[in-house]
């Protein structure tokens, strides 16, 4: 497509910029379309899991809340010993302020410069 001669700079300007990007929206729409037709055509049908089926479901399920009953229990009874230890629950975090952080540069800088 040729660009109007009889437009103005910024009449041209916009006629380009609207012409641009409406080319690139519609090669994303066909990509689009392209992925979910090849999304259509390799999708793996679904597994069948145990917790279908009517028992296993229910041994599944009770099986599982015995897990987290354990996995809860196990978690209080460490911090029950964290708590007689005296440790404490989260290890204080070293924060560098700016001052630290600008002498550990200027120490690094140095040994730059002597190598």
């Amino acid at each position: 497509m040729a660009i109007p001669q009889n437009m103005s700079g910024w009449g041209q300007a916009v006629y380009v910029t609207v012409l641009g990007m409406t080319l690139v929206f519609s090669a994303l729409t066909v990509v689009l379309l392209v992925t979910i037709v090849l999304e259509r055509l390799f999708r793996l049908p679904p597994e069948k899991t145990a917790s279908c089926a009517g028992d296993g479901g229910a041994q599944t399920a009770q099986e599982e809340e015995a897990r987290i009953a354990a996995v809860i229990g196990a978690t209080l009874a460490i911090l029950a010993l964290e708590a007689e230890a005296g440790v404490p629950a989260s290890r204080p975090e070293t924060v560098l302020t700016l001052e630290q952080m600008s002498q550990a540069w200027k120490a690094a800088g140095r040994l730059e410069a002597v190598r």
